[in-house]
């Protein structure tokens, strides 16, 4: 965030339960993976999509803001210096799990192009032409960071059409895999469709960048009984569908395999759009009307501490998923998966510790560094005159 601005703590825990969902579901043996099984356990929608629509609306509070406050270039600084990292942070988990990965066989047998000519496919790799499982995220990401400053002028100019039309139109082809994705010889490059998310993620930044003040008028829609009653019934409804398959999954499984287009998770499918859309508004409406425990009890403090180290908690959620996979056999005892998932559970804030322990030394060691420079420069100025 920019200096001066507080963290929304909602955004945080609710990017916090997205990482922690998607956590689980990228486990190998998951004791929990009957919530999940590619739906979600709150309902058919992923925690992909709370996580690219939250950030989406953090990208819109803090690159919005930036450009009222520091112009087009620190709008564009702070950009590329995120795309920076993350771009780092992806290439650092390809290089772990491809090392990692000529221990197991069975790894090397399903990435046979990789470990054929493995210098060939890191050249890719370093133009995102070749990736591991679970390394589509962060690619994706880059690609939306990179389009969010053309996305904010448009939004602060008020010339919001010309993002949301071409963005609703994009979304609309990808369900019928118009354009094609690319693919190398292990596989498709994206899981997840560009085409499809970029929808997800440029409707939170149009939030964040049209944050209301707090001067202004409650909004329409936040009042509105229809729309409350619509969303209720949808997510109430798919909820309970949803927790019908994961206990008795044979008995939606004939329903669910007609309606696998509608519910999509690589192309966010109608269905999984207009549930998540449901769930997101009544997050929106009740939030500020939540009691003050919601926010202070200690799963909502962990949960939001994850989330205010996103990029971390991701990564290192990438490197205990993909080192069960190489490391471990196929079919491990129950047991086996209850350990499996106790420990990504437990170690998944030891990153967010880390780096936020990085944050507060670089604070102490940039801080008078700066400031001795600038009282250094404003003496010489002084002694000038």
């Amino acid at each position: 965030m920019l200096p001066g601005q507080k963290r929304n703590p909602t955004l945080d825990i609710m990017r916090g339960i997205a990482l922690v969902i998607m956590s689980m579901d990228h486990l190998p043996h998951c004791s929990l993976a009957f919530l999940f099984n590619g739906f979600g356990p709150v309902g058919f929608f992923s925690a992909n999509s709370i996580f690219f629509f939250v950030s989406g609306i953090v990208s819109g509070l803090v690159y919005g803001s930036a450009r009222m406050t520091e112009g087009t270039a620190g709008l564009l600084g702070r950009v590329f210096r995120r795309v920076r990292t993350i771009y780092l942070v992806q290439i650092g988990l390809f290089v772990l799990i491809g090392v990692a990965g000529f221990s197991s066989p069975a790894f090397q047998e399903h990435y046979a192009q990789f470990y054929r000519d493995p210098g060939e496919s890191t050249l890719l790799a370093l133009v995102f032409l070749y990736r591991f499982q679970f390394l589509d995220i962060l690619p994706l990401y880059v690609f939306l960071l990179l389009i969010a400053p053309l996305a904010i002028f448009a939004y602060q100019s008020g010339k919001t059409w010309m993002v949301l039309a071409p963005s609703a139109l994009l979304w609309g082809l990808s369900q019928f895999g118009i354009p094609p994705l690319p693919a190398s010889q292990d596989g498709p490059l994206f899981f997840l469709n560009p085409f499809s998310f970029q929808a997800v993620f440029l409707a939170g930044l149009y939030f964040g960048c049209q944050r209301r003040s707090s001067g202004q008028q409650e909004n329409p829609l936040q009042c509105s009984r229809a729309l409350l009653a619509m969303s209720v019934a949808v997510a109430a409804g798919l909820f309970v569908l949803r927790q019908i398959f994961a206990l008795q999954p044979q008995l939606l499984s004939p329903l669910l395999s007609h309606a696998q287009a509608l519910l999509s998770l690589g192309t966010q499918g109608p269905l999984r759009l207009i549930n998540f859309a449901a769930w997101a508004y009544l997050v929106w409406r009740f939030h500020g009307r939540a009691p003050q425990w919601v926010y202070t009890n200690k799963l909502s403090r962990w949960l939001a501490f994850l989330g205010q180290h996103s990029l971390q908690v991701f990564a290192w959620s990438v490197v205990t998923s993909m080192g069960f996979h190489i490391f471990l056999p196929v079919h491990v005892p129950k047991l086996g998966g209850m350990a499996e998932t106790l420990f990504t559970l437990v170690t998944l804030a030891a990153p967010a510790w880390i780096h936020m322990q990085y944050q507060r030394s670089r604070r102490q060691v940039v801080g008078p560094v700066f400031t001795a420079e600038f009282l250094q420069l404003r003496t010489n100025s002084v002694n000038a005159r």
